[in-house]
């Protein structure tokens, strides 16, 4: 802050640090303040993450000044296949020398998918290289924060020096096949931060999960969030309970092989959305006849086909989600079911029901009713 009332540079000024990650999270979202009447309390609109962000930097910087010093020129949105979005943005002072202004890319994602395209990191108001070293140590405080449970964002900057006679409009193509063509630079980055974001579950969720299990209703998480959050998680709302997964049976036996575990001897597992991509039909009944299972890093397609493999075993099946993502998985399912309040148009339009509270509770409600 002090730097920026200063005029110096804000970006390259303070990265790097604590002062840094306050600098750059205003500039990888749009969420906006607005104030509501007739009470005229402020409310920051936008979607979970942006606001938890929103949220953080406020405490420290006025964020529409700070904005206001920067235009958006591009945007690449979020997509649960790639993991990751990005936005370009413009600052609005120049160098009057060389006629140049600075465009920041700005990257927030998954922290494997964004470490990807860094090949330095803002250390101690330096940048230095991203050795593997430091990629193993950021991997292992990725896992400590999922491990309670947080939602983990890598944020990543360029600096790119733009002349005002280059011109140069961005775009970014991307196929269904996942294939991309853009002229936006998104390798040679510099990680910026991890920001950890705690979303704690509803009350009552967890009496709810298990008033389910109670009813002979398997209740499954399927989630874009990393697998040891998202198994965290699935371990404090009651989805896994009464259940060990693979990895619990082998912290507490002394196998001689790895062939001397017994995988049917888990009644619980936490599947990655990578891996369902390579299942054949045994694979699939191998996972489907857990009692406890957790799908992590999902896209929209394996949503899709985690909903048809339980129909093709004769389950019936609700659905339910927020996300344009989830609308596939939504509309083919028994019972879809959106979220009112939080969720996209597209998902509500998809489904059957729509929550007008964004309980799960209401669900087990509604069934007991």
């Amino acid at each position: 802050e002090l730097q920026r009332r200063s005029s110096m540079p804000i970006i390259p000024g303070v990265s790097g640090s604590f002062p840094g990650t306050v600098a750059v999270t205003p500039l990888t979202g749009r969420s906006l303040k607005t104030t509501r009447a007739p009470r005229g309390r402020d409310r920051i609109r936008g979607n979970a993450s942006d606001v938890a962000l929103f949220a953080f930097a406020e405490q420290y910087v006025d964020v529409p000044e700070l904005r206001g010093e920067f235009r958006l020129l591009f945007t690449v949105p979020f997509s649960s296949e790639r993991k990751w979005m990005a936005m370009v943005w413009r600052s609005s002072r120049a160098d009057l020398s060389t006629e140049s202004k600075v465009h920041l890319v700005m990257c927030k994602g998954a922290f494997e998918k964004v470490s990807e395209m860094c090949s330095k990191i803002t250390h101690k108001g330096r940048e230095e290289p991203l050795t593997q070293a430091r990629r193993r140590k950021l991997n292992d405080t990725c896992k400590l924060f999922a491990s309670r449970g947080e939602r983990v964002m890598a944020i990543a900057l360029l600096i790119k020096e733009y002349r005002e006679r280059d011109q140069e409009e961005y775009f970014y193509d991307e196929d269904e096949d996942g294939s991309s063509n853009s002229n936006i630079p998104l390798s040679s980055m510099t990680m910026v931060s991890l920001v950890s974001i705690h979303d704690p579950p509803k009350a009552g969720v967890p009496d709810a999960v298990t008033k389910c299990h109670s009813a002979g209703i398997r209740v499954m998480m399927i989630t874009g969030d990393h697998p040891t959050t998202a198994e965290a998680i699935a371990r404090q709302v009651n989805i896994i309970r009464n259940y060990q997964t693979q990895d619990d049976i082998d912290s507490i036996m002394d196998y001689e092989s790895e062939s001397d575990a017994a995988p049917e001897a888990a009644g619980a597992t936490v599947v990655l959305g990578e891996d369902l991509e390579q299942f054949q039909r045994q694979d699939w009944d191998d996972v489907l006849s857990k009692q406890e299972i957790v799908f992590a890093r999902t896209s929209a397609a394996n949503k899709l086909k985690i909903v048809e493999e339980l129909q093709r075993r004769g389950e019936s099946v609700a659905m339910t989600g927020d996300g344009v993502n989830d609308s596939p998985a939504i509309r083919k399912a028994d019972v879809g079911i959106a979220m009112g309040l939080r969720g996209h148009d597209v998902a509500r339009d998809a489904a059957d029901v729509v929550l007008v509270d964004d309980d799960f509770c209401s669900i087990v409600n509604g069934i007991e009713e």
